[in-house]
């Protein structure tokens, strides 16, 4: 699959599940992690690892996760060596995440699971370590930005299918003598994710256009009564 997506940068987020592990499964985490760490870099060296993401604290009767927290921070502070032994970008989303559900605003639906101002939080805090400043484009109206997200939601859909459609094993798996022939379907997505994209580059070309229509339209300061303006 990598191969296929011939990647230029590799973001890499792990560590959510495996802390549930705790301080036993460290040493085998961070293992597995430099195994994987070495294929990936023979298809670029530009990877990016990402820390865990908090679970947040919800009232009754849902469980109280504090210890989460405890094992997911463990687990954030290995990530965080293993990029830096590496020389990889590392990006903690950990606690700045922690910081913005203190804030009060509920971030997730059921503590685990962030909802929709969760995941805006959550992209903030990314192109905030990327970029050092959350860039709102200009141009970007509500309206845009919901087709936006529609579009991306959209080109993921596409591309979960392709790369992890449903009854895999009669596609690719060892039933694949039964129905393999269904296989040559899958390729077929490509073309609708390029699509996809490209509505994508479409939308943003708009959105710049619209910022550069407000910069030069004409001001619109009233003109005084001797029609000079003030």
């Amino acid at each position: 699959h990598v191969t296929l997506a011939a990647p230029t940068v590799i973001v890499l987020a792990y560590g959510n599940n495996e802390s549930f592990s705790g301080q036993a499964g460290l040493r085998a985490f961070v293992n597995d992690y430099n195994r994987l760490l070495d294929a990936l870099q023979r298809h670029t060296k530009r990877i990016v690892l990402m820390s865990p993401v908090p679970v947040e604290q919800v009232d009754p009767p849902l469980p109280d996760l504090s210890h989460v927290n405890k094992l997911r921070k463990l687990y954030t502070d290995a990530v965080q060596r293993l990029a830096e032994r590496r020389g990889l970008c590392f990006i903690d989303v950990f606690h700045p995440m922690l910081e913005r559900m203190a804030e009060g605003d509920r971030l997730t639906d059921n503590g685990v699971h962030l909802n929709e101002r969760g995941y805006r939080a959550l992209a903030e805090v990314i192109e905030r370590a990327w970029f050092g400043a959350v860039r709102r484009p200009p141009g970007l109206t509500p309206q845009l930005e919901d087709r936006l997200r529609e579009l991306v939601r959209r080109k993921n859909e596409f591309f979960f299918h392709q790369y992890r459609p449903q009854n895999e094993t009669y596609l690719r798996g060892f039933r694949k003598h039964e129905q393999g022939r269904n296989a040559r379907e899958l390729p077929q997505f490509a073309p609708l994710i390029e699509r996809t994209e490209q509505q994508i580059f479409t939308l943003l070309a708009a959105s710049d256009k619209l910022r550069d229509e407000r910069n030069t339209a004409p001001s619109s300061t009233p003109s005084s009564p001797s029609g000079k303006r003030p």
